[in-house]
């Protein structure tokens, strides 16, 4: 299979994005702390029989790092102009982690225009079990404004090392992945925004709560 890289300017910012393979669109949604390259095993499987669109999230790898715009919502809109771009309406649409939140916002504000919806690891911020969601310990420090940036400075691969080792599998990430996600996370504002998804959560669940009165016409 054949899979390009590209950049497209969607809802204010510049997203990078891979995509290859032929037929109906498949968009895959990246979680923290990584990048559309935790998808690199899956993309060659579902590239037969779908075109597979894997953008890195706002803020992350090779997208703009915008100061705000972290939400659902907004995060959301980045993907639908992106799809729209693409010349494509319905798609089938997967969320890993906080890449549910968008996939989420996404299925609710364009209900008719997706397909189906699978969200994978997490549940969705504020609704039923993920009621308690900002309770874990990773959720209340990054939500603090800049003590995190300060005190994970120049030591990103150790704090980054213990959610792979800790919320993976460790025989399904080596070293030299976490070299790549690293690199990237390091670079200039890379944590920074990673840290903005978990303080947009309070707005997420605003927004979740609206949009769970009205039940999806999906699966």
């Amino acid at each position: 299979m054949t899979f390009s890289d590209h950049t497209a300017s969607v809802n204010g910012i510049q997203l990078h994005y891979v995509i290859g393979g032929q037929g109906d669109p498949v968009v895959l949604l990246h979680g923290w702390p990584q990048t559309w390259y935790e998808w690199r095993h899956v993309i060659p499987a579902l590239a037969k029989n779908y075109t597979v669109i894997v953008p890195d999230l706002r803020g992350l790898k090779e997208s703009s790092k915008p100061i705000t715009g972290y939400d659902g919502k907004t995060t959301a809109e980045d993907i639908h102009q992106l799809v729209s771009k693409l010349g494509f309406n319905d798609i089938f649409l997967v969320g890993h982690d906080f890449g549910v939140q968008v996939a989420y916002s996404y299925a609710a504000a364009h209900p008719n225009e997706t397909k189906r919806l699978v969200i994978l690891d997490v549940p969705i911020a504020g609704i039923g079990p993920g009621e308690n969601i900002t309770g874990l310990w990773w959720a209340q420090f990054h939500n603090v404004r800049d003590i995190p940036e300060m005190l994970v400075a120049g030591h990103q691969r150790e704090y980054l090392t213990w959610f792979y080792r800790y919320s993976c599998n460790p025989a399904a990430i080596t070293d030299k992945d976490i070299d790549e996600y690293v690199s990237h996370y390091s670079a200039p504002g890379g944590m920074r925004a990673g840290f903005e998804y978990y303080r947009a959560l309070s707005d997420d669940i605003k927004q979740n709560k609206e949009y769970s009165m009205t039940k999806l016409p999906i699966q």
